[in-house]
């Protein structure tokens, strides 16, 4: 006997020796989280104009979902800033009150607690903070699920002191662990000239903040577009109309428009910390700015990218910030800088390649999509390969760590 299990163990040792091991892929949920502007389930534009849709306007969630993946695309605050948002999403995933934090609520001026999850949870089940899940963000979202995935590793200290045993238990941290990866899909990482171009004369965002006001108001009569901005006392059901609140709220830097300009991009990413528990992934596009599209007229998917992208071009050789405004600041997806979507500036990174082994809390770069604007990542009209696609290879790659 001893003479045959000696056989077989060097059968299986010679085996296990020569065979090459295979990735073994998981099947953990994916949550797309929009951008500034943007919307998801909830907000009840989603049912008007799917926020993800290919380019006749087919929502792909669905589609994805009908395949085999498990894809939710819950709704948070349109121009509320990175912590703000990443306090929506974790209500909405753990079906809790939205908890702003004692500390940072007064510290920004605005209500404590928001939008009521409850028995509402967006995957149905409360999540549990333990399950893995993959967290993916466009745009704005990108910074939004950094700020979540940080927040669950880390938590948050001054929430901690100032609350006690009423903290949320986002702020307590010790869940870095439920977040498998990152994946951040034409992020601002670093800001856009565009934001300063509107936030440092403040009179714009006034009038943006104005807009969501009157669209607050008109949605509780009509549902059609929700800021989804109560913490702020512009939507929902303790909305006010108080032009002093639109200036409060534009000075503060709580809010994206703050947190996209270059100076507010830094100060953000001191805040965000890496969550070493996660894979980071970045996929950026690029359009203009580069000897590859001189004299080209970008085919931009929505209109106001024609004028963002002629303020990044029209940037060059400027000082915003403190920083000039040359070579990766002028190559641009029509609304954010190539340098700004690749990575946070002091992270760590590296250019994704299948052949090697991908480590947790690197951000790896993915090659970026030529003649393919930032819009083209939420309504896919070229994105070479097919939209949907691009999609299914993408959650593979990552459900397998990088193939790996």
């Amino acid at each position: 006997m001893k003479k045959i299990l000696s056989v077989l163990l060097s059968v299986v040792l010679i085996f296990s020796a020569t065979v090459p091991a295979f990735a073994v892929e998981e099947k953990y949920p994916f949550i797309y989280v929009h951008g500034m502007g943007a919307w998801g389930e909830g907000n009840p534009v989603e049912n008007i104009v799917p926020n993800w849709c290919d380019a006749d306007g087919n929502d792909i969630i669905p589609m994805l979902n009908e395949r085999g993946y498990e894809v939710y695309n819950p709704a948070v605050g349109i121009l509320s800033s990175a912590w703000d948002r990443a306090c929506e999403l974790y209500a909405a995933l753990t079906g809790t009150i939205t908890d702003y934090g004692e500390a940072h609520s007064a510290a920004a001026g605005h209500d404590r607690y928001g939008r009521d999850y409850t028995g509402n949870a967006v995957m149905g089940e409360p999540w549990d903070m333990e399950s893995p899940i993959n967290l993916l963000g466009h745009s704005f979202g990108g910074e939004t699920v950094r700020m979540l995935a940080s927040l669950l590793a880390y938590g948050d200290e001054s929430e901690r002191a100032a609350s006690g045993d009423d903290c949320s238990p986002l702020f307590k941290g010790g869940h870095g662990k439920a977040v498998h990866a990152v994946i951040a899909l034409s992020s601002p990482h670093n800001g856009s000239q565009v934001a300063n171009t509107l936030y440092d004369p403040e009179w714009p965002v006034v009038m943006i903040i104005a807009l969501m006001n009157v669209l607050g108001a008109i949605n509780r009569v009509i549902p059609v577009y929700e800021p989804l901005m109560e913490q702020w006392g512009i939507s929902g059901e303790g909305m006010t109309f108080n032009p002093l609140n639109w200036f409060k709220i534009a000075r503060s830097t709580d809010n994206c428009g703050y947190e996209l300009t270059l100076r507010g991009a830094a100060a953000l990413n001191e805040q965000i910390k890496m969550n070493p528990y996660a894979y980071y992934y970045s996929y950026t596009s690029l359009c203009s700015g580069t000897p590859e599209f001189e004299g080209v007229e970008p085919d931009f998917s929505i209109f106001i990218f024609d004028l963002s992208c002629k303020d990044i071009l029209e940037s060059e050789g400027e000082i915003i910030d403190g920083i000039e405004m040359k070579d990766g600041w002028i190559a641009n997806d029509g609304i954010v800088p190539l340098i700004s979507a690749l990575y946070p500036f002091d992270d760590p990174h590296a250019d994704f390649e299948e052949s090697k082994k991908i480590e947790k809390g690197v951000w790896y770069v993915m090659p970026t999509l030529m003649g393919t604007d930032h819009y083209d990542f939420s309504r896919g009209t070229d994105i070479e390969g097919g939209y949907i696609e691009f999609y299914m290879n993408m959650m593979d790659m990552v459900n397998t760590n990088g193939g790996k």
